[in-house]
């Protein structure tokens, strides 16, 4: 009788420190979660920060370019972007000899 009321106490210490030991580590678990995502908010507010400043230092450069020695500065960005519509990757003008076979078919063992 002794016997069946010790292992039936040592069973339930048993169980009771393994649901201890679980919890402990959901617990560290969710604590470390917790830490990632204050530092991902933390980060998420600098880079905010950044982005206005960005913003911010972007409007009085649009102003400078209204006045004349601006224009010519911002004439010269507007060229640019149309000679990259002009040339094309996908669909520029491109020779035979500008690829070589050899890249583009496998003569080596199957």
């Amino acid at each position: 009788m002794e016997e069946t009321t010790n292992t039936d106490y040592l069973m339930e210490k048993k169980i009771g420190y393994l649901i201890d030991m679980k919890v402990n580590k959901l617990k560290n678990e969710l604590s470390e979660a917790l830490n990632k995502i204050t530092h991902m908010t933390e980060d998420i507010t600098v880079l905010k920060n950044k982005v206005q400043r960005l913003n911010i230092g972007v409007s009085p450069q649009t102003k400078l370019a209204a006045s004349p020695t601006g224009q010519s500065i911002s004439q010269q960005p507007a060229q640019q972007p149309q000679q990259k519509d002009e040339f094309n990757q996908r669909t520029g003008e491109f020779t035979s000899e500008d690829v070589s076979i050899e890249k583009m078919f496998y003569f080596g063992n199957k």
